[in-house]
């Protein structure tokens, strides 16, 4: 129901699954479940979020991975779904890092632990189910991102712009106009004409909107900027290394 008026949803197609919200949130606690019983691990719900058809539910480990001196990272899942068919049933990685200086941002990865969408038959389920496996090396692989982040912390103003600011200002159907004029405006205040490590950026960053969708967006933009730094710092290693 919506404004008084009742509404009914109805399937139209024969090789659409109906994988609910509560299917969605039972399969990934399942395969949770089997990996942390495995890995003598423990998660908790952190964030969910419920509409008439979305799901967004953010689950944490509660035990953090120690990162030498410079601070911990806590693993994740978010668990997503769409009851009308726009979105499949997706686990992905999180992590959130904590410096030893209170800082912190929370990324959200690229890397599907396993998706199911509306026309995965039921008897493939399982056998995405079983990608659960490969968690392990997904988070070796990012904390080999993190670690090289941290042997080289600090960011020009240029690449900010180019890699943070320019993506968040061209995305006008992600972020709202308020959103965009904060970004800009911290950028010139704060991050022009001076160097910061990359993780007090993206904490500050985190300041300038409170929707969560926009929330969501800029962690998976955090997570891709520091992969494609991560490459352009190797990049020209790489080249200074050569003769």
């Amino acid at each position: 129901m919506k404004d008084d008026i009742y509404y009914i949803r109805g399937l139209t197609s024969t090789t659409y699954n109906n994988y609910d919200n509560h299917i969605a949130i039972y399969l990934a606690l399942l395969s949770l479940h089997a990996y942390a019983k495995r890995e003598g691990v423990y998660f908790k719900v952190v964030r969910a979020y419920l509409t008439d058809s979305d799901i967004e539910v953010f689950i944490q480990q509660q035990n953090p991975t120690e990162i030498a001196e410079n601070g911990k990272i806590y693993f994740g899942i978010l668990i997503t779904n769409n009851e009308v068919g726009k979105k499949a049933i997706t686990n992905e990685l999180t992590y959130t890092y904590y410096d030893k200086d209170g800082h912190s941002f929370r990324g959200v990865t690229a890397n599907k632990v396993f998706k199911v969408n509306h026309r995965t038959a039921i008897r493939n389920v399982g056998r995405q189910l079983e990608n659960i496996d490969n968690l392990e090396k997904m988070k070796e692989d990012t904390l080999e991102q993190i670690h090289f982040m941290l042997n080289h912390p600090v960011v020009n103003d240029n690449t900010l712009y180019e890699m943070v600011y320019r993506e968040i200002d061209r995305r006008t159907k992600t972020f709202g106009p308020e959103t965009r004029k904060k970004a800009r405006e911290m950028y010139d205040e704060k991050h022009i004409n001076n160097t910061f490590s990359i993780i007090k950026v993206f904490h500050h960053l985190s300041t300038i909107t409170d929707d969560e969708d926009e929330k969501l967006n800029l962690e998976r933009i955090y997570h891709d900027v520091l992969i494609r730094m991560n490459k352009r710092k190797r990049e020209r290693e790489k080249e200074a290394s050569q003769p």
